[in-house]
């Protein structure tokens, strides 16, 4: 009998905090945009976080490459602990973690040609010649699906699909094992984004990528994630295998998220008719963040905030699980 050997996470995340100050007038007061998150992502494998505007999704993976500071809590790429990484280490850990924005519009200099954008990170990473750059971005260009002829041209010259080529062109100019792909999407027609997703697609199976899927769109998330974590207000209140969370959606936020777009999903909790409600508040000390808006709150969710609880294989916070 062959024994399966441990797979070792290429990220692991844990107790993850964020706050941010607010100025309210006079007063000031602290948002937690990330509330003591955990998870891993294994190698090759897509993670895809969702949930409301405000959730602290892009937060999160802006922490991740920490291009923000986290008040407490670790994560580790490839076993190297990012957030004690000394400068010399952040830049060698920062080869092997990239980002593909939002907006492909404005996450490029009209300035700089587009040889110039993607030829960018392999001249700051190494000792290269202008010969050499020229050769790996026209590689990349042709990866990506566009035409080297292109290399002279400016960012104004493009369409917002071939804007975000150039985006993922840059993103993988130094090899890197994962890329935080943050709504990379939601700026696109919908005919483009299937053009972009099956890149996206194409290229984690040919180079053996790592993706953290940032997304609101629901459809979006189950097409291209392995697993899927769910968070609201800054904390996970779901995570497991994409197809478990979709089809058998346990937190009756997950399910409200579902009914709004798949209100036929032939299964007992699928959250049919379930609708959320009013705006996301801040909960008072203790209690459920989802408490004012869940269909199914009880007592005991506003007074306590609950634990993390392995139910079926997924994680889960949520009370109905707990007693």
């Amino acid at each position: 009998m062959v024994e399966e050997r441990e797979v070792t996470p290429i990220l692991k995340v844990e107790g993850l905090t964020k706050v941010f100050d607010q100025k309210s007038g006079k007063k000031r007061k602290s948002f937690k945009a990330l509330d003591d998150v955990s998870f891993s992502v294994q190698p090759g494998k897509t993670l895809g976080i969702v949930g409301e505007s405000g959730c602290g999704k892009s937060t999160l993976g802006r922490v991740i490459l920490r291009l923000l500071e986290p008040i407490a809590g670790q994560a580790w790429l490839n076993g190297e602990n990012i957030f004690q990484a000394d400068p010399a280490c952040l830049k060698r850990l920062r080869r092997n973690m990239q980002i593909i924005f939002q907006d492909p519009y404005a996450s490029l200099d009209p300035r700089m040609t587009i040889g110039r954008i993607i030829g960018e990170p392999i001249e700051i990473a190494g000792n290269v010649s202008s010969g050499e750059c020229r050769e790996q971005v026209l590689k990349l260009m042709e990866i990506v699906g566009l035409d080297q002829q292109y290399y002279n041209r400016f960012p104004y010259e493009f369409s917002g699909g071939q804007r975000q080529r150039v985006c993922i062109a840059r993103a993988l100019a130094l090899r890197p094992r994962l890329i935080v792909c943050d709504e990379p999407v939601s700026a696109l027609d919908v005919s483009i984004q299937s053009q972009i997703l099956n890149l996206l697609s194409r290229l984690q199976e040919e180079f053996s990528l790592t993706y953290l899927f940032i997304s609101h769109d629901l459809s979006v998330i189950r097409h291209i994630s392995d697993e899927i974590c769910v968070m609201y207000l800054g904390r996970i209140v779901e995570f497991g295998k994409a197809e478990d969370v979709y089809l058998h959606p346990l937190h009756p936020y997950t399910q409200c998220l579902l009914a709004s777009v798949l209100p036929l999903v032939p299964n007992g909790r699928s959250g049919r008719g379930m609708v959320v409600q009013g705006e996301a508040v801040m909960p008072s000390e203790g209690g459920c963040p989802f408490y004012s808006r869940c269909p199914k709150a009880m007592d005991i969710c506003k007074r306590t905030s609950p634990d993390m609880t392995c139910v079926e294989g997924r994680q889960v916070r949520c009370h109905l699980y707990n007693i």
